[in-house]
């Protein structure tokens, strides 16, 4: 079969959408009988062949400092009629879909999406409930009634978690398929927890060290935990580090500049260092209350850490099936003090390594994207019965 993503935000310096992009390539790189595309805005054109399969990056606008769109849909259209795919993924509801539903007019392709981030109640509602408070609930609903649209129009949307499949079932889509993402054990693991990296933190043997790995921004619940964070540091033994980037990032580096227990490390692209730095830590925090999936929190795990996660959105599902850490009330600082201070009175300990065991045993990336393409080919088989697709 072969597959195509449309990913405008697959990007170089990208969050969890980049993170299963690159480990969809490392799958099919393994994967000889298929074949996989990736197309993703750049500042010029160009075909980049990569092990896994090829991108073809397109000039996009600048939408902020990290992200371009896609918006050409012709010279989309020559890279779908030579690529020819069996199945068509949309990366977002926004230029993604639209630019790329023209584009795939007449190929017969199977569309597909990952539903990666619920955009109505993270991005947009907080904006305008801090503004209009109960007026801007018309705005949100109609937000979901484009999502409706949207989604509905596909042969199947992918959700990672219960929390958003039943939310989307509640707006009347019917195509949903429950898909939880993954997490690579072999790089995030208890094995590359360093005492020189703690020791080049400041950390000593009593010290606990917190971390924070994320984008920088008040939808990852950053604003609650820097709200947090005098109250943490009343424990000199506690250090607290910071890695990543966004709109946010002057306030964590004014921190870090005043503090000498808060370390802002920036983003960290090499994924086996930021594994060191997630197995290093005491207690992984998760303070946002709108996550799909939950990378940080999978990857903090896997690594033999605890969690402390907002008890909402998927990260609460996670930590509440499975054990490994504790929750606080979304938005509350004092909270989340509690629970982070709790955990290491609790018998974290032995619930993560049973967490990390139920990862290990079933939510690999291998697991992810050998049901992925099972799932594929059963919608291909239903959608056009009696042509299965050839690899």
């Amino acid at each position: 079969m072969v597959f195509c993503d449309i990913a405008s935000f697959y990007t170089p310096r990208g969050g969890g959408v980049s993170t299963y992009h690159n480990e969809k390539l490392a799958f099919f790189a393994a994967r000889g009988e298929h074949r996989y595309a990736l197309v993703a805005p750049a500042a010029a054109d160009e075909v980049e062949p990569v092990p896994g399969g090829t991108i073809y990056w397109l000039r996009g606008f600048r939408f902020d400092a990290n992200y371009r769109h896609l918006y050409r849909a012709r010279p989309l259209r020559r890279i779908l009629r030579e690529i020819g795919p069996d199945v068509l993924e949309f990366g977002s509801p926004y230029l993604d879909y639209w630019v790329g539903s023209w584009a795939a007019r007449g190929l017969g392709a199977v569309r597909t999406a990952y539903y990666h981030a619920d955009f109505p109640d993270t991005y947009v509602a907080p904006i305008l409930r801090r503004r209009l408070g109960r007026l801007a609930d018309p705005a949100v609903r109609g937000l979901y009634r484009y999502v409706r649209l949207v989604f509905g129009r596909l042969d199947a949307t992918f959700v990672a978690s219960r929390h958003i499949r039943d939310k989307l079932q509640a707006l009347g889509l019917t195509n949903l398929r429950h898909l939880p993402l993954g997490v690579n054990t072999a790089v995030f693991s208890p094995a590359r927890r360093s005492a020189d990296l703690r020791r080049r933190l400041g950390v000593d043997g009593t010290g606990r060290l917190l971390l924070f790995a994320g984008r920088y921004r008040a939808d990852k619940g950053l604003d609650v935990l820097l709200a947090a964070l005098p109250r943490l540091l009343d424990d000199p033994a506690v250090h607290v580090a910071f890695a990543g980037t966004g709109p946010l990032a002057g306030a964590v580096g004014r921190w870090a500049s005043d503090h000498s227990r808060v370390h802002d490390l920036g983003f960290i692209a090499d994924k086996e260092r930021l594994a060191g730095l997630y197995a290093s830590a005491d207690v992984f925090i998760s303070p946002g209350a709108w996550e799909t999936f939950g990378f940080g929190l999978r990857e903090a795990v896997a690594s033999g850490v605890p969690v402390v996660s907002a008890a909402a959105g998927a990260g609460a599902e996670f930590v509440s099936s499975s054990g490994c850490g504790l929750l606080f009330a979304p938005g509350e600082p004092a909270d989340l003090v509690r629970a982070t201070l709790a955990i290491g009175r609790s018998d974290a300990a032995d619930r993560v390594r049973a967490a990390r065991k139920a990862l290990e045993s079933s939510h690999t990336w291998t697991h992810v994207f050998e049901a992925y393409v099972d799932q594929c080919r059963s919608i291909a088989a239903a959608r056009v019965p009696g042509a299965p697709l050839g690899a």
